[in-house]
């Protein structure tokens, strides 16, 4: 029989929840694209990330940034939500080692909320992460709650 399901603290997690947590996955936005049309290199813009997610990328030395970085043409560093970039396993002193995911979320726009079927295709990326990622007992979601509207 498979594995139980590894509970989850989803929305803005607080430090504790992340603490704890076996698997961590951080939602992410896409970089907002240039209006001047400039399509001419297939260079990826770099994820910006901000608040918690900030916070975590700093605590860890950057390997966030670098987990982007290195997948950034077909993670598209968060373009298409529901896109997830493999785990990063990180070993830090005096702690368990924790694996990392982004979790692409889409183009930010601040005039519209994330519809029900971006939500689906977020909320469906989640759960594949957490049964992909069997050794994990538990999983933390850290979102930007105060983007993904009312």
């Amino acid at each position: 029989s498979p594995p139980p399901a590894a509970p989850s603290t989803a929305g803005p997690a607080g430090e504790a929840a992340v603490d704890d947590a076996d698997l961590v996955i951080v939602g992410v936005f896409a970089p907002k694209k240039d209006k001047d049309g400039d399509d001419e290199s297939d260079e990826v813009e770099a994820i910006a990330f901000d608040g918690a997610a900030k916070e975590l990328d700093e605590k860890l030395g950057g390997a966030l940034t670098e987990l982007a970085a290195d997948n950034s043409k077909a993670f598209q560093n968060g373009g298409s939500a529901g896109s997830v970039t493999p785990a990063l396993r990180v070993a830090t002193p005096g702690a368990k080692s924790k694996r990392y995911v982004l979790l692409g979320l889409g183009t930010y726009d601040a005039d519209k909320p994330v519809d029900s079927p971006t939500l689906m295709k977020i909320g469906s990326a989640v759960s594949s992460a957490c049964h992909d990622e069997k050794r994990a007992a538990s999983a933390s979601v850290l979102l930007p709650g105060d983007r993904l509207g009312p």
